[in-house]
């Protein structure tokens, strides 16, 4: 019996590395890369939101021409469109909530936009970026926007967009407002996205 728990202890760590080098192998570049402290500082925790100016404020409010509003968030419920586990329970788990994850021909434009120093991008999906079958990228690091944009360099992401007053409307530029929630922990927060026009 001593032989059998000492043997099943060592299976357990050996099943427990792998693991642990499994997850440690999915991209370290944050860590190798120095990507930290931003350009903002080390206590910065707002990323590119610090490049609004009150000038750039005031040209946004210029273009709220005909008094309407367009709320363009989504109602937050249990089965709104969202990737893998993740859902409005608010439980975000801490390992990828997909996978394995295949390779895919996809082109990211992750570089050519936070090179114009972009402040936020969002789409109407779940995903703002190209994913597959298999929810595959362009390499083994599945979601390679997420990583460059947000994990890297700070740029904030909208999900589930619902456009379709403004392309009722055909608006193409608005004042946009939005305040995410302040949760303590959270690597995300819901809010309610509005554009004025």
């Amino acid at each position: 019996m001593k032989h059998l728990n000492r043997f099943v202890a060592v299976g357990a760590f050996a099943l427990a590395a792998t693991f642990y080098g499994q997850a440690l192998a999915v991209n370290d570049e944050p860590l190798t890369g120095n990507w930290a402290p931003s350009e903002w500082g080390a206590d910065d925790k707002a990323g590119t939101v610090n490049w609004t100016t009150p000038e750039m404020v005031l040209k946004a409010v210029k273009l709220v021409k005909q008094g309407k509003v367009a709320t363009l968030g989504k109602v937050y419920q249990q089965d709104a469109p969202a990737f893998g586990n993740r859902g409005w329970r608010m439980t975000i788990p801490g390992l990828p909530t997909g996978g394995p994850f295949g390779s895919q021909g996809l082109v990211y434009n992750d570089e050519y936009l936070a090179e114009r120093k972009i402040i936020l991008w969002g789409a109407d999906n779940w995903g703002s970026e190209a994913a597959g079958p298999g929810f595959g990228g362009e390499n083994d690091q599945p979601f390679e926007c997420h990583v460059q944009m947000m994990t890297r360099r700070g740029i904030w992401n909208l999900e589930n967009l619902d456009f379709s007053q403004l392309l009722a409307d055909n608006v193409g530029e608005f004042l946009f407002v939005w305040s995410p929630l302040k949760m303590k922990d959270a690597t995300g927060s819901p809010g309610n996205p509005v554009a004025l026009y």
